[in-house]
């Protein structure tokens, strides 16, 4: 492969991976992550002032230099067994079509906020419970939220 050929595939790869979403949350949770790309792992430090999207685990994602964390379970923590199947679950939800992202208005203990992901006719918390890589929490400041239909 030539060089020009091979630098702009890596400039290709490299726009994919580090250009912060756009934020159309009302039309997807990313629309510009359907089709099949892959939400990157998080590297690196400073992702709020980065503006970075990508997955930290199960339950936990940045999405344009915001933290969220998904309300109403607690997933396998990454070095758990099924940590990572639970990182990859989330990140196929989160790459879904028409995924899209419901605030519940709280911050969690470490300052994410609280957040559901939902398709049209599926929710991220329930399909992790489903697969095992999840369990339900019932936390009064939530519960509510957790218990409306999305």
């Amino acid at each position: 492969m030539p060089a020009s050929s091979a630098l702009l595939c890596l400039l290709l790869v490299a726009a994919c991976v580090w250009a912060p979403a756009p934020r159309h949350l009302s039309e997807g949770l990313a629309p510009w992550l359907g089709g099949g790309i892959a939400w990157p792992v998080c590297a690196g430090r400073d992702r709020a002032a980065r503006g970075v999207t990508c997955i930290v685990d199960g339950d936990t994602f940045w999405l344009s230099g915001e933290k969220y964390r998904l309300a109403c379970v607690d997933a396998v923590e990454i070095s758990e067994h099924d940590g990572m199947a639970a990182r990859g679950a989330l990140a196929r939800l989160l790459a879904a079509p028409r995924a899209r992202l419901v605030r519940s208005g709280r911050s969690g203990r470490y300052g994410r906020d609280l957040v559901r992901v939902a398709g049209p006719d599926w929710d991220a918390a329930a399909e992790l419970v489903r697969s095992g890589l999840a369990q339900p929490v019932d936390y009064r400041s939530t519960r509510a939220f957790c218990r409306t239909t999305v």
